[in-house]
């Protein structure tokens, strides 16, 4: 399955582009052209919010679909404030969606889906004794794609109250960061979307770092 999302990048783009012109479209424009696409906020916010919406309910099976062009779509095409609301409304939807799976799926098959992925064992093996830690954290890490990553804590076990705000408070950083990026995504070239870049690339260094040192004590602990 890792090896099948890696052949399709080249949809990630098309997704976007797909998300922006059905929001685009269905919230009442005629608007095409790329530099008024950069500029655009949606005439019928509501609509676009439920198209956004369903868009990360459908990256639980699609999961070629990247969570970050999402986040940008959002901030691109709506008011900040409504971006925020409708992006954390799509991943509850999204995270529920996906752990449900990892519970009926089972362990011996979730670990099938990660054979040979060994930061996805990691991340399953830890989840289980510091799920709320683990669950954080994981959302700021490169790694296997999210929906995975759910249905590990799924089928791992983790209660859902902690998977939920540990997830939850996880994406928090990376929301505001793309939603910003969003926003300035006609000017790219400017602090208001080059900052955000930075700052999200920091805190995904400096969380992949504390893991592994994290990991790295484990590790010796048992030695």
């Amino acid at each position: 399955m890792i090896s099948l999302i890696k052949h399709h990048k080249i949809l990630t783009v098309l997704i976007i582009a797909l998300v922006l012109l059905a929001a685009m479209w269905l919230a009442g424009t005629d608007r095409m052209e790329i530099t008024e696409m950069l500029s655009y906020e949606a005439q019928s916010p509501i609509i676009a919010s439920g198209i956004i919406v369903f868009w990360f309910l459908a990256k639980t099976l699609l999961i070629f679909i990247p969570m970050k062009g999402l986040f940008i779509a959002s901030g691109l095409v709506l008011p900040f404030p409504m971006a925020i609301l409708t992006i954390f409304a799509g991943l509850s939807l999204e995270l529920s969606a996906g752990y449900v799976l990892g519970k009926r799926f089972g362990r011996d098959r979730v670990e099938k889906m990660i054979a040979g992925n060994k930061k996805a064992h990691e991340i399953m093996k830890y989840g289980e004794k510091n799920g709320l830690v683990i669950c954080a954290a994981s959302r700021n890490i490169p790694g296997p794609p999210v929906d995975l990553v759910n249905m590990f804590f799924g089928a791992a076990g983790v209660p859902y109250s902690v998977y939920m705000t540990g997830s939850l408070l996880g994406f928090v950083p990376g929301v505001f960061l793309f939603t910003l990026m969003g926003e300035a995504a006609d000017d790219p070239t400017s602090p208001a979307f080059i900052l955000p870049v930075i700052i999200a690339v920091g805190i995904s260094f400096a969380v992949a770092k504390g893991y592994k040192k994290i990991n790295t004590e484990n590790e010796e602990e048992k030695i």
